[in-house]
């Protein structure tokens, strides 16, 4: 086994130790359970399992394809790697996403969960060299909604509404959106 797969066992591994411990703390949850909403308990077990599964998943994986990745890097050939040569690093880009999620964690509180997020969506769509406006500027605010109607509607978490007009608005977009 190559190095980066027992790399990757490891990370895998260590995942399903982590979730295990975290599903037991949530066992420990002291809650008490109102009919027709899950519990705060909920949430942590079901990311945890999921944690679990795909990282089984992984791990089975590695194993299954131990011996096809061993055939496939023996026929490589000499311009695939050329191509591999020519693969372009973007480290300022990167710097600019770590920046931007800086920036949105201090914003959140300001300018609320709906503008704060459609910003983000948009400016990683931008670090991450997509350049098509009218894709990044529709897809940002569609996906702000979404995580809206998920988080307030499904999880049943509170969002940050933001201070002054921000605040206004978002309020009176829950109002339109039916979010008490």
């Amino acid at each position: 086994m190559d190095k980066k797969k027992s790399q990757q066992l490891i990370i895998s591994v260590l995942l399903i130790l982590f979730s295990c411990i975290c599903y037991y703390l949530a066992t420990k949850f002291v809650v008490t359970k109102t009919p027709g909403r899950l519990g705060p308990d909920f949430w942590p077990k079901m990311l945890c399992s999921l944690i679990i599964v795909f990282s089984v998943a992984d791990i089975v994986l590695i194993y299954l394809n131990k011996d096809k990745q061993d055939s496939i890097e023996e026929v490589k050939t000499a311009e695939e790697e050329e191509v591999v040569a020519i693969d372009k690093k973007y480290p300022l880009l990167l710097i600019g996403g770590m920046v931007g999620t800086g920036v949105y964690i201090f914003l959140l509180p300001i300018i609320g969960f709906i503008v704060c997020t459609a910003c983000y969506l948009a400016a990683i769509m931008f670090f991450g060299r997509y350049r098509n406006k009218k894709v990044i500027f529709g897809s940002s605010f569609i996906g702000s909604f979404i995580l809206l109607m998920v988080f307030s509607k499904i999880v049943y978490i509170s969002l940050p509404a933001g201070i002054g007009f921000f605040g206004e608005f978002t309020f009176l977009l829950y109002k339109l959106l039916g979010v008490s």
